[in-house]
């Protein structure tokens, strides 16, 4: 046997021997690829994620000013309640003044009237008076 026959038949041997490794090789590229393709899947989902993530800080965002912008009318409205209360006691003192004003007023006007009354009996008085001592 020469050199070229043993190198053929060291040849045949490394590949028949290698064989196997080839072939676990081409499935390690195989599922290589295959987790290379999920990876680009994961990390597509990732950036979306991403994305919504920051619409739903961005919706957040908006939502806490929406949030301030309530707060505040709602601190004026309660001020302006404030404002209204003490309008509405100072009418009901103004009522309550206006009532007794009422109430002495009436007590006066009875009494003028009682006068009036006494008043035009007199004035009667006196004419019937004239009338006898002219006659």
């Amino acid at each position: 046997m020469d050199s070229k026959d043993l190198m053929q038949m060291f040849s045949s041997l490394l590949e028949e021997k290698l064989q196997p490794l080839n072939e676990r090789m081409e499935g390690l590229k195989s599922s290589q690829q295959i987790t290379n393709e999920r990876l680009g899947t994961l990390e597509t989902g990732q950036q979306i994620t991403n994305e919504r993530l920051g619409t739903l800080e961005t919706g957040q965002q908006i939502t806490n000013e929406r949030l301030g912008t309530l707060e505040t009318g709602q601190q004026i409205m309660k001020e302006r309640l404030e404002t209204l209360d003490t309008g509405q006691q100072v009418m009901i003192e103004k009522l309550g003044h206006v009532s007794e004003q009422v109430a002495s007023n009436s007590e006066k006007q009875t009494s003028v009237e009682s006068v009036a009354v006494k008043v035009a009996e007199h004035d009667t008085d006196i004419k019937l008076l004239k009338k006898f001592i002219t006659n």
